[in-house]
């Protein structure tokens, strides 16, 4: 649905960099989606980043347990696809009571 349709909506925004720009105040609520830096240096390597760019830009971010900290909501995504989508479906109820 756009936004013109219903603006007033719930709206879920993904933004990189959000803490480290300041932006979090924009928002009713943040969510940080998190994984052991092992498993997030592997997924950026297959996505073709080249191992010593990867560690670059992981290096450029707010360390892992800063943004755990700052953030309202924490989801794992350390395990399977089904593991996340049960975090979220836990998580619903409780963001439909914060905005």
């Amino acid at each position: 649905q756009a936004f013109q349709d219903s603006p007033a909506g719930p709206w879920a925004v993904e933004v990189p960099l959000l803490f480290e720009k300041n932006l979090e105040n924009w928002f009713d609520f943040t969510l940080c989606v998190a994984c052991a830096p092992a498993q997030q240096l592997a997924r950026l390597e297959q996505r073709g980043l080249p191992h010593a760019l990867a560690e670059q830009r992981i290096s450029k971010q707010l360390p892992l347990a800063r943004k755990i900290e700052l953030a309202d909501f924490v989801l794992w995504n350390d395990g399977t696809a089904q593991f996340l989508q049960d975090q979220v479906s836990a998580l619903l109820p409780a963001l439909r009571t914060v905005s």
